[in-house]
């Protein structure tokens, strides 16, 4: 899907390698906003049956994390993990694209 756009863009089909490797960055970004609330929401019920036990369940640890902290917390280490994303992903292409050639 993201491929797809970044190659309507006229002229940049003279370059795949710069259209994959953009979509693997887009895709990473995407999959760290969407998964990363539920990543947090997980690390903070771990943390909560080490502790003291203050949520009762998923819903209630997402309410409570939005009622004190505000919706925006959902996101916190949004960098680091994109940082950590990007490289993976860029890697996952480029070893893919050589072994495609190698056992073509």
């Amino acid at each position: 899907m993201i491929h797809d756009g970044l190659s309507s863009i006229p002229g940049i089909t003279n370059y795949p390698s710069l259209v994959k490797h953009s979509s693997s960055v887009l895709a990473s970004i995407l999959t760290a906003l969407m998964s990363l609330p539920a990543d947090n929401i997980k690390v903070k019920l771990q943390k909560s049956l080490k502790g003291d036990g203050d949520y009762k369940g998923i819903l209630d640890c997402l309410m409570k994390t939005v009622r004190r902290e505000g919706v925006l917390k959902l996101w916190v280490g949004l960098p680091v993990y994109v940082i950590r994303g990007v490289p993976h992903s860029f890697i996952l292409i480029t070893v893919n694209k050589y072994l495609s050639e190698l056992l073509k």
